[in-house]
This record gives structure tokens, sequence and C-alpha cells, in this order.
């Protein structure tokens, strides 16, 4: 059993509290406090927390993974699969111990902050795991596990009267240390959410025992206590080194961790779970190359061959034997080069024509550098044809027809 209370503050921000206190029971069914510092709210990001109660160890294996590759965005469905999963996994005869000796086997309240607002949902194995809303309207408060019959109706009215920040900081240490029992106790853990920035602060405050379970408790710790197979909330601590100092939750440069898990309050050898970098291992054997790259020689900025077929090369330049002889930059073009790598002429496309009829202004032409030739010539029969021979062949500058006896120049 365990206390849980949640509730926006007078500022807006939202307030999650829980004890810290787990209990057994005696052969005779009395019960009798066993660890007064498990953490039964768990952090899972700077914006989200999970409150868990009920069997702690069946909720620790379930909370150990959940916070394992948390995300907010499956929180919710990611919840109900791990907690059907570890459901399923009991077997009848511990279930039927779990489910029918505990008021919930298995209780989690998801509080997150995202989009500006607090969201919350309730996930209870007696209802399947189905997310159950809350109310999170100015006023509502969340009590869950109370313990005295009808108490969690004034509790309610306590915390609702609270006006200032003070006074509901108050509130919540007055109904916890009114709680106090076996089942309930230890330290009260408060966390406080912006809803627009997540966690703002985290608090701690002893819960005053009372007078009759105080001397309860000390007349019987010297008894032996004997748990079930899954009654003692086992779970991981971690560590730096293999000698500790040990905490609950993992924290940046861990290396070791150890295990309660026979569930008898004994912890296991501690073990590295970081491995650090080992030897290179040994080289692999040749990639398979497809069929279609002959005899090649393939490096991270680097391909030899003597034929490549694709359907699309693409590439800042082209070269032959060791020259440039193409490029293609912001313009569109492609720019052939001589033996010294220097430009000699270009095939172009630009939209930066005059815009007049002789010269449009989209247009892809073939030129040379200044001072350059330029020669077409074809083999058979040439034709020079504009906007299928119904356009306008355009001719700047002196026209001269050499070998006159082989021309033949039709117009008109």
């Amino acid at each position: 059993m365990s206390l849980f209370i949640s509730s926006f503050a007078p500022d807006g921000n939202y307030l999650i509290a829980s004890d810290t206190r787990v209990s057994g029971t005696r052969a005779d069914g009395y019960p009798i406090i066993q660890y007064d510092g498990f953490h039964k709210i768990r952090q899972l990001n700077s914006r989200s927390f999970v409150f868990m109660s009920g069997y702690l160890s069946v909720c620790q294996w379930v909370v150990d993974r959940y916070k394992i590759g948390y995300c907010d965005s499956n929180a919710k469905e990611r919840l109900i699969n791990l907690c059907k999963e570890c459901a399923s996994q009991i077997d009848n005869k511990s279930k039927q111990e779990i489910y029918d000796k505990s008021g919930e086997a298995m209780a989690f309240f998801l509080v997150q902050a995202i989009d500006g607002a607090i969201k919350t949902g309730l996930y209870l194995s007696s209802r399947d795991f189905e997310p159950i809303e809350c109310d999170l309207q100015p006023g509502g408060v969340v009590v869950l596990g109370s313990y005295i019959p009808n108490s969690d109706t004034a509790i309610r009215q306590v915390i609702q009267s609270a006006k200032t920040y003070q006074d509901i900081i108050q509130a919540y240490r007055d109904m916890f240390n009114s709680q106090s029992r076996e089942e309930v106790g230890g330290i009260l853990e408060m966390y406080e959410l912006s809803p627009q920035y997540g966690l703002v602060q985290k608090m701690q405050f002893k819960i005053k025992d009372p007078p009759r379970l105080t001397e309860q408790y000390s007349a019987i710790t010297n008894e032996a206590l004997t748990w079930g197979r899954n009654s003692f909330p086992a779970g991981s601590q971690f560590s730096t080194s293999a000698s500790g100092p040990w905490h609950d939750d993992r924290q940046s440069g861990d290396e070791y961790k150890r295990d309660n898990k026979q569930f008898d309050g004994t912890w296991s050898s501690p073990y590295k779970f970081i491995a650090k970098d080992g030897a290179p291992g040994r080289d692999g054997s040749d990639a398979a190359i497809p069929n279609y790259i002959k005899s090649t020689k393939i490096e991270k900025t680097l391909i030899e061959s003597p034929k490549i077929t694709g359907g699309l090369i693409e590439g800042g330049e082209l070269r032959v034997t060791g020259n440039i002889i193409s490029d293609y930059n912001a313009i569109s073009e492609f720019g052939v080069y001589d033996e010294s790598d220097r430009k000699y002429g270009f095939i172009r496309y630009d939209d930066n024509g005059a815009g007049t009829p002789s010269e449009a202004k989209e247009r892809m032409f073939i030129a040379t550098e200044a001072g350059k030739a330029l020669k077409i010539q074809s083999g058979g029969n040439m034709s020079i044809s504009a906007q299928d021979g119904d356009g306008t062949i355009y001719l700047e500058g002196n026209v001269s027809f050499s070998n006159p006896p082989k021309v033949i120049a039709v117009f008109g």
C-alpha cells in the first residue's frame, strides 16, 4: 500500500507526492515496516514521471524496462504493453496470491508536462491497465491509496483550501503525517512541474510516525520475516565501481549493477553492465562486386574501374587520363578542358539571354572561350532546323562559303 496525492498549486504548477515506505506481513497477517527508502515516483525525463504502487517487485520490473528508450509520443501505449507483458508472465499460483492479497496488484500514475499542459493517466491491473482519465481542472485533487475510510474526501478538502504556495506544501505534509502507518511513511517525496518547462524542483520531508507505530515497530524489528517469491520489492542498483556507493536510479558514469534476483533482501554480486571498446577484430572478407563493375578498386573516396555501367552518374568533375574534361556548376554548364586543365569551351543552359527574337532569354548554346575556335563537322548530311522548319535561323557576323564548287545555297 502507498499514498499518492497530486494537484495544481495556486501558481499553476503541478504537484505530485508519494511516501517511500515498503511493508511486509507477518505470519499472523499483521503488517510490518520493511524499508523506508523505496522511490515510488520515478523520473523518466525532465517532463515525465511515473508513480508505482502494489506488488513493488512486479512494478519495478515494469518501470525498469519502461525507462529504457522512453519516449513521450508513445508513452501510454508502451506502458500498457509492458504491464500486460508482465502480467502474462506471472504463473497462475503467484497471480492468485498477488491479486487476492493485494488491493491492487499493479497501479501506475503517469504524469507528463507536454505542449504547455499537464497530461495524466491512471493504469490499474484490476481494469486491465486501460487508461483512466483524472480530474485536472483547477481544484482537482488525485488521491490514491488513502488508508482511513472516506479520508480521500477529507484530503481533497484540505488541499483545495490552500490559498498560497506555502499553504499547499504544508497541506501535503499534514496529510501524509495524518496517514502514517505500517504501509505509509518514510519520506514524503514531492515534485513540482511547470506545464511549460517540466521539472521545477524536488522536495523531501520526513513523515512523522505516531507513537503507537514507533513502539510497535521497535518491538518487532528482531522477529523473523519470510517473504514469498513475488513479495519482496526487488530491483537493481547502480554504481561507478564494484564497491559502491550504490543508488537506485542509473546516473551518468555508472558502469556496475547489482540485482536482487532471489527476492530475499540480499544483493547479487556486482557485475559490469557497461562495456568498453575491445580490441579490433579480424578483417572481414572481400565485398561482393556487382557483375556490371569489372576489376574495380573501391576506397572511401575513390573508385577505379575500366568499366562502370549505371543509370545515373553525378559529380562535380569528370576526368579522363588525369585531365578534366567536364564540370557541372550552378549555371548548368558542361565544360571542356585541354590537356593542361585550361577551360576551352562549354555546353551551357542559362536564362541570361537578351530576350530578343534572335536571342531568347532562356537559351542553350555551344561556345568556346575567347580566342578558341569551334568546328562542327558531320560525316554525312547536316541539317539545322528551327521550330520544326517554321522558325527563323539568325546568323550574326560574316558568312563565308569555302570550296565554292561544292556549295549549294537555296534561299526563299
